[in-house]
């Protein structure tokens, strides 16, 4: 109390008085905070919380999108490219799922691939430099001319034998036309049969001598 005062007043919510005699109350730091009055100690917010003012009653949690790792937090950190939280107090964020992605910062739900296209996580394959990866994917890829995919793919699947996708981002492959043939997988043209040669049907892989 101060000079002349009669009775103590209890410090309010979101400030402390450690010591007996004080004269004022003090506001919890960042990063900590006082949930009722007339307390004598200020509280760390835990993981998955943070406080940005100081005088916080109460800890904010992590919106979905970010997370907060450590004790203490006066803000949260938003999930990278290629990774998600998909709930609130998240304590770290997670990698996008083989056949999604996220192609920028703050997602709580990753997005499907679509047909014809493809996401990897990195993580599961070695990089150049020998490390692993440590992020989901951030874009989906079209899948290259001689492959194609479904919806949710992580990787493309070569056209086999007698078949052929002559663009990027072909969601099915064409089966050769009658007279042309596509002799090996991976193709992204059909070829005609040659000359004393002929196909009858689609999706032949090879062309058979004519008789004579």
């Amino acid at each position: 109390p101060g000079p002349g005062a009669n009775e103590c007043l209890v410090c309010p919510a979101g400030t402390f008085s450690e010591a007996t005699g004080a004269t004022k109350c003090t506001f919890a730091k960042p990063g900590w905070f006082v949930a009722v009055e007339g307390d004598s100690k200020e509280t760390e917010c835990p993981v998955g919380k943070y406080a940005v003012d100081p005088g916080s009653s109460r800890c904010t949690s992590a919106a979905a999108g970010s997370f907060v790792d450590a004790p203490g937090a006066t803000e949260s950190t938003p999930c990278a490219p290629g990774r998600f939280a998909d709930t609130s107090e998240a304590r770290a964020c997670q990698n996008c799922p083989e056949g999604y992605y996220a192609d920028k910062g703050g997602t709580a739900v990753c997005s499907l691939a679509v047909a014809g296209f493809f996401a990897a996580n990195p993580g599961r394959r070695l990089r150049e430099d020998g490390a692993r990866g440590t992020t989901g994917a951030t874009a989906q890829l079209p899948c290259q001319p001689g492959s194609f995919s479904i919806s949710g793919s992580s990787e493309c699947t070569p056209c086999s034998a007698g078949k052929y996708a002559a663009s990027e981002g072909a969601i099915e492959c064409v089966s050769a036309e009658p007279g042309c043939f596509v002799a090996e997988d991976r193709a992204s043209k059909q070829e005609p049969c040659p000359e004393g040669h002929h196909a009858s049907g689609s999706g032949n892989s090879e062309c058979t001598l004519c008789e004579r």
